[in-house]
């Protein structure tokens, strides 16, 4: 969620649920391997995967959940926003107070790591 408030904070033209949809399977594919059972146990879930290897689950079940929001007619990219590469680092600069703070997640994120998440949603 942090991550998105700063898309929208910087383009009005976003609303919070269309950023979401952008910026949930980025960060599920960066942060997956830091829990990779409880990404395969969604997959099961909620998406129905059956696969047996939890890795391969985990990630079929991040592509199924892409795949429903493009089908219900979200955005699957940034570019959609017209946000190009020149606005990550805006991004990252809100999202860590100028590189003061990290934000929350299965790991600490600081600039790089959030840098990255933003670029997989370009």
């Amino acid at each position: 969620h942090q991550l998105e408030h700063a898309i929208s904070g910087v383009y009005d033209n976003v609303a919070h649920g269309a950023g979401l949809a952008v910026l949930y399977p980025a960060w599920a594919k960066f942060i997956y391997k830091h829990n990779i059972k409880r990404f395969a146990r969604l997959a099961r879930n909620v998406w129905d995967v059956n696969d047996e290897n939890d890795e391969l689950c985990a990630l079929k079940g991040i592509q199924k959940m892409q795949e429903f929001f493009i089908k219900i007619g979200m955005p699957s990219t940034l570019k959609e926003f017209n946000v190009t590469e020149k606005d990550i680092e805006k991004f990252v600069k809100i999202c860590t107070n100028n590189g003061q703070r990290t934000v929350k997640s299965y790991i600490p994120l600081g600039e790089s790591e959030i840098a990255e998440i933003f670029k997989i949603c370009l």
